[in-house]
């Protein structure tokens, strides 16, 4: 990447097939050079023991978010009123 530092990239998901997807992403980001973290309880991104401020840690210290969204993470299945 030219001598700069890599991007920080967070990969988040909502469910199984967005997992994957999360996973297989931020292995290629990875190999591309981007330092990469998926919000995944694969022991490439969190160690046993590790807790959920892990993954807000990581969001917050992040260049780049990047969501995948596939269509049972975005399907809206109860409304419920603000009020």
């Amino acid at each position: 990447m030219g001598g700069f530092l890599p991007f920080k990239v967070f990969i988040g998901y909502g469910e199984e097939l967005g997992k994957e997807i999360a996973i297989r992403l931020g292995k290629y980001l990875a190999r591309k050079g981007f330092e990469t973290f998926v919000a995944s309880a694969d022991p490439r991104w969190m160690l046993p023991g590790q807790s959920v401020n892990t993954i807000y840690d990581r969001l917050r210290n992040s260049d780049i978010l990047v969501p995948v969204c596939t269509p049972n993470s975005t399907a809206v299945t109860e409304t419920r009123s603000l009020r």
